[in-house]
């Protein structure tokens, strides 16, 4: 699982946190596809992490110019 907050510096304001978690099965026990199982998930994770981080900047900036 990652913890992820968006703060506004300099006084480290929270303005945004989350929680991203991912799976992916392992073909077998091998080290190799254990290897490929978790560069899996963690690209799953990023990637929903990317979006999320996109969201929230969109939040701000139609919050901003409002």
């Amino acid at each position: 699982m990652l913890e992820a907050r968006i703060l506004r510096l300099p006084r480290r304001t929270q303005l945004a946190r989350t929680s991203i978690a991912a799976t992916a099965d392992a073909a077998s026990t091998a080290l190799p596809t254990v290897v490929q199982a978790f560069d899996d998930a963690l690209g799953k994770v990023l990637k929903r992490l990317t979006i999320w981080v996109e969201e929230q900047v969109a939040k701000a900036e139609s919050v901003k110019s409002s």
